[in-house]
């Protein structure tokens, strides 16, 4: 199977927001989870927020939009089935070579940072479930 037909997932939060709450610093955001398995595509919107309490792993100065890269196929059927995603519950890793990771940091935090990633944009989608929209593969 060749890379551009391995099952694959891309999350994108375009502008996270930042904030601090005594030692807690952390990041919010909303953005999309874009989905290729079975070389059929679909899209649907997440909610993330991200921090620690020292803010120590909050890469601050590198954060404008994230993205990150799910490689491990459960992972991401997980999250297509509307189950929040946090970063304790899976291997993450900033080395795009590192082949035991299911998640790959590819931009805007660093792999130690604790997030939670929520596959509903609204407390209404939170009753109904998640649901993914079909769209093209072209580019992904």
């Amino acid at each position: 199977m060749t890379n551009k037909e391995r099952d694959i997932a891309v999350i994108d939060i375009p502008r996270p927001k930042e904030g601090n709450l005594l030692m807690l610093r952390g990041l919010a955001g909303s953005g999309t989870a874009t989905f290729r398995v079975n070389n059929a595509c679909q899209t649907m919107p997440i909610r993330f927020v991200a921090g620690d309490f020292s803010g120590e792993h909050v890469d601050v100065g590198r954060t404008g939009s994230i993205r990150m890269v799910i490689m491990n196929p459960e992972v991401m059927r997980n999250l297509l089935v509307g189950r929040d995603l946090v970063s304790d519950m899976v291997r993450v890793s900033s080395d795009i070579t590192d082949t035991a990771a299911d998640l790959y940091m590819a931009q805007g935090l660093s792999a130690e940072t604790g997030f939670v990633i929520n596959p509903c944009r609204s407390v209404f989608a939170d009753v109904l479930g998640a649901r993914a929209t079909d769209v093209a593969c072209t580019g992904f």
